[in-house]
């Protein structure tokens, strides 16, 4: 090598930029041609953060030596930093025909991939990757981002704890190993983290975003507005900053205080899809449906849906007449929410101009309730399967923009669903003085928050209370029942549950149902059953802040806890209404 471009090599490993470059502007004097002083120009303004420099300097070497695999991988990379993913690409392609076998040519083609989108591709690169150099860092790093853009977290977690084992000072390992802790729902463990990694790098305004987000995860909502508020500060360009402010804002109830964060994330992108969702929880929480739903509608812009839910080739529906065109509804998000949307579903087969055919996309376990208990006259299909032909397309929950409702207007028919009495009748038979039957759900999905209670409480006071205690609750907390007192007599019915129409069925022999916020307690709505729905200090938008009762099902009856975490509070007030003896029979 070159003795200039060999002093300059060691200048920049001792971290001496400045004095690096002497001898690299002596060595392009002495031959302006030279690749390889090129390559060290590139590195040294890359290094001083100039990456137009860095680039130009890269492309003048390669001009020269096109055939150059280090320098292509180096182009590559600083291509990928500067958002120019495609033509990362294009550069490792021609890196990748020069050195087939080249783990960081690997590594960096996944890496690229992943900035694309295309995080699916990025696996085979990048498992060759780290096949060739198993104890590198970036190709594990990579597959761990990969299988998180996945949605793999279990797996990508000991790859990203390998990742960070080999390099325990790298920031971004780091920040990726906490991603998955969250995801994997150990939410303190991703905040202990990221709080160590943002004070080795408290200029990072996206590792506050993730703080915060571990910290929401967790329940700590005041520190994790604190950390938010301490970012914003410091970058109050920061758009994605006031995003989550005005999320973790929605759940400390203050409504107004997060309307105003979203107005500045909107002030600085008027197209941000992610604050106007948020601004749409914070209105519809305040029952301003009129301006949330017009905000809730761009939801099928932010990356939160384009995920799980894939593009239609057809435009989004506005209510024109289709006539002959079929019409694509949307079904979305969970249980719950498709059970609430199906109201709409006969209000729509109704219309003057209802186009001539009508689709749900719906998720398989309702095909058969919706087929045996809603009056609509339309077809079904099961999310993740193709869908015809469509003229138009409308997401489900978008239909209530549509049909007028507000807060306090339901301008559609409730109850809308039918059920079918259980077969055999429920059992055992009911004591003298008892007080009906009681079906009783108690968990539900601890993503994006845990709306679970204590069972034996709640279980206890239900008996106490003289009803006959018919226990819907599948998944794992349905084990919960095994530790309870074997006096209670809470009777087990998840055998029976097989898919929405077996639980309806259950649930017509029933007299109440009390659940926390799950599709069972929307399918008692929906049927007209009374329902205790016991709710989070802040709950999901379509519940408001304080009121009892609920546009959505006049059958349902909201209890609140009184402060986050306050189960005993809201167990309190159903006792309270049990002794006042609702429901009434």
């Amino acid at each position: 090598m070159n003795p200039r471009l060999a002093l300059a090599l060691k200048l920049l490993e001792a971290g001496l930029v400045e004095s690096a470059a002497i001898p690299v502007a002596q060595a392009l004097e002495r031959d302006p041609d030279d690749p390889r002083a090129h390559h060290l120009a590139g590195l040294i303004a890359r290094r001083g953060g100039d990456g137009a420099l860095a680039l130009a300097a890269f492309t003048r070497g390669l001009a020269v030596a096109a055939d150059d695999a280090p320098l292509r991988i180096e182009r590559a990379g600083l291509l990928l930093d500067l958002g120019r993913a495609e033509e990362a690409l294009a550069d490792l392609a021609v890196a990748l025909a020069l050195a087939p076998d080249h783990q960081a040519v690997l590594s960096t083609q996944g890496r690229a991939l992943i900035d694309l989108g295309r995080p699916g591709e990025a696996l085979a690169p990048l498992r060759r990757a780290r096949a060739l150099a198993p104890d590198d860092v970036a190709p594990a790093h990579n597959l761990g981002r990969a299988l998180l853009a996945l949605d793999r977290p279990d797996e990508a977690l000991p790859l990203l704890e390998a990742a960070v084992a080999r390099a325990p000072g790298a920031i971004d390992p780091r920040a990726d190993l906490a991603e998955a802790l969250r995801r994997l729902d150990r939410p303190g463990d991703a905040a202990q983290l990221l709080r160590a990694v943002l004070a080795d790098a408290p200029g990072r305004a996206d590792l506050a975003d993730a703080l915060a987000g571990a910290l929401l995860a967790a329940g700590a909502v005041d520190e994790s507005v604190a950390v938010l508020r301490a970012s914003l500060d410091k970058a109050p360009t920061h758009g994605a900053g006031w995003v989550n402010l005005a999320a973790a804002l929605i759940e400390t109830g203050a409504l107004d205080e997060a309307t105003a964060a979203a107005d500045r994330a909107l002030a600085l992108d008027p197209d941000d899809a992610d604050a106007k969702v948020n601004r749409a929880f914070a209105r519809c929480l305040a029952d301003d449906y009129e301006q949330g739903f017009a905000d809730y509608a761009h939801r099928w812009r932010t990356a939160a849906f384009q995920r799980p839910y894939p593009p239609v080739t057809a435009p989004p529906w506005a209510g024109e007449p289709l006539g002959e065109g079929t019409l694509l509804v949307r079904g979305e998000q969970g249980l719950g929410d498709q059970i609430m949307a199906a109201r709409f579903l006969p209000w729509l087969s109704k219309r003057p101009d209802r186009p001539r055919r009508i689709v749900f996309e719906c998720h398989p376990c309702l095909h058969r309730l919706l087929a045996e208990g809603l009056e609509a006259g339309i077809d079904l299909l099961a999310m993740g399967r193709p869908p015809p032909p469509v003229a138009a397309w409308i997401g489900a929950l978008d239909l209530a923009r549509m049909a007028g409702v507000t807060a306090g207007v339901m301008p559609v028919d409730v109850p809308y669903l039918k059920a079918r009495p259980p077969v055999p009748p429920l059992a055992p038979p009911l004591p003298p003085g008892g007080r009906g039957r009681l079906g009783l759900v108690w968990a539900g999905k601890t993503r994006p928050r845990d709306r679970s209670c204590p069972l034996e409480p709640l279980a206890g006071l239900c008996v106490d209370q003289g009803w006959t205690v018919h226990a819907l609750q599948l998944g794992p907390r349905r084990a919960d029942l095994a530790g309870l007192p074997a006096g209670l007599g809470v009777i087990d019915e998840g055998d029976r549950l097989g898919d929405m129409a077996a639980t309806a069925s259950v649930m017509a022999g029933l007299d109440l149902v009390v659940a926390v916020d799950t599709a069972v307690a929307h399918l008692a709505g929906a049927l007209g059953l009374p329902c205790a729905l016991l709710l989070l200090a802040t709950p999901d938008w379509r519940w408001g802040q304080k009121a009892s009762r609920t546009v959505w099902y006049p059958s349902l009856r909201l209890f609140r806890q009184p402060h986050p975490g306050d189960w005993d509070g809201a167990f309190d007030a159903v006792r309270r209404a049990f002794a006042q003896g609702w429901p009434l029979s």
